[in-house]
């Protein structure tokens, strides 16, 4: 199993709580598609759940808003790591969002995948909407996550991030590709 990790440096710094490094993170039951040796990788459909810490995020009825990740806090309960522009003008809505865990493919509902209600929204103080400084927010959920080997959270580092530049890395998501069209799955 590989581990993988998050910048923690940026979490600890923005929101003064400790996250817990390395406890029960970053293990992936299914192994993922090997990470290209060039600079960008075209992006491909994943292997369904080799990338447990994903998570949607939807906003009232949309079917998906942004995605994020699935970090523990230092209290040990599961909690999402997501980007300040993706909950911009709702933090004071909390219940109109829901995470849903344990998704591959959105037209599909997986044998663990479940949906969660947030609890509480916290994003940066410092975070600019028009320059996107410090775009990092931290969404609390109602609910206890249900661990298992499609739902687990990422690790975190306490490596500084210069220490990262010109490493290969894999981006994950479901968003929109370069030609315009829509993932229905996970791609890497």
């Amino acid at each position: 199993m590989r581990r993988l990790a998050l910048f923690a440096v940026v979490i600890e710094a923005t929101f003064g709580a400790h996250i817990l490094m390395n406890t029960g993170c970053g293990d992936q039951t299914f192994p993922p598609h090997p990470i290209p040796s060039s600079t960008y990788g075209v992006g491909r459909e994943s292997i369904p759940h080799s990338w447990p810490w994903r998570v949607i995020l939807r906003y009232r009825t949309s079917t998906l808003t942004c995605g994020g990740a699935l970090i523990r806090n230092n209290d040990g309960q599961l909690v999402v790591l997501t980007a300040a522009h993706c909950v911009d003008g709702t933090e004071n809505r909390p219940g109109d969002w829901t995470i849903d865990t344990g998704v591959h493919s959105r037209s599909a509902n997986g044998q663990n995948q479940r949906s969660y209600y947030v609890q509480s929204i916290i994003s940066h103080n410092q975070y600019n909407s028009r320059t996107f400084d410090n775009d990092i927010t931290i969404m609390k959920l109602s609910q206890t996550v249900i661990e298992n080997d499609d739902v687990s959270p990422i690790c975190l580092t306490s490596v500084p991030s210069r220490d990262y530049w010109y490493q290969l890395c894999v981006v994950t998501g479901w968003g929109t590709t370069s030609e315009g069209k829509m993932n229905i799955s996970l791609s890497q």
